[in-house]
């Protein structure tokens, strides 16, 4: 994998730690540290675009998007639970209530980010083989549901890989 390819994966993995670093960083430089936070998601937001529509163009690798996806999902699993958990704590006060809303979204941004490239994954083993992966159409919309996400990743990253298991024994 090629290191603008790590460097996308990585950004995309880091996504949801942001909530975390936005409450980090919040006593100090306030409003510089949310302008950068958002930079990096915008960024972050245009770089998942740009890769759906690269891999969707140019028909990418599904099992080595869906691999990529799929260790991307496990790195951001401990944010999710952090960010769930403080989330619940500042909800139950009153004045941190907006901190809540800075996990929560924080937390949607990435499950959609990372919810578009393995959507782009199965779209791509629906290019390649119709006749095999034309039923896992809907692994789509669970991308977009927590933690469902990551079991229908988990899903169609081992059908993938038993297919080129499959492909390899039996070459054409």
């Amino acid at each position: 994998m090629g290191f603008k390819k790590i460097f996308y994966f990585a950004l995309l993995a880091l996504t949801p730690y942001l909530g975390i670093a936005a409450m980090f960083f919040l006593s100090e430089q306030k409003i510089l540290m949310l302008i950068m936070i958002g930079l990096v998601l915008v960024f972050t937001t245009i770089l998942t675009i740009a890769c759906v529509h690269k891999s969707l163009k140019n028909k990418r690798d599904a099992y080595n998007l869906a691999r990529a996806v799929m260790i991307v999902k496990f790195i951001q699993i401990p944010a999710y639970i952090f960010n769930f958990v403080f989330a619940c704590l500042c909800f139950m006060m009153l004045f941190t209530f907006p901190f809540a809303i800075i996990y929560f979204i924080t937390d949607c941004i990435a499950l959609v980010l990372s919810g578009l490239v393995a959507t782009s994954a199965v779209l791509c083993a629906i290019n390649e083989k119709p006749e095999v992966f034309s039923r896992y159409i809907w692994l789509i919309p669970l991308q977009f549901v927590f933690c469902a996400d990551v079991v229908a990743t988990v899903f169609i990253y081992k059908k993938l890989k038993a297919e080129k298991e499959n492909k390899s024994e039996n070459p054409e």
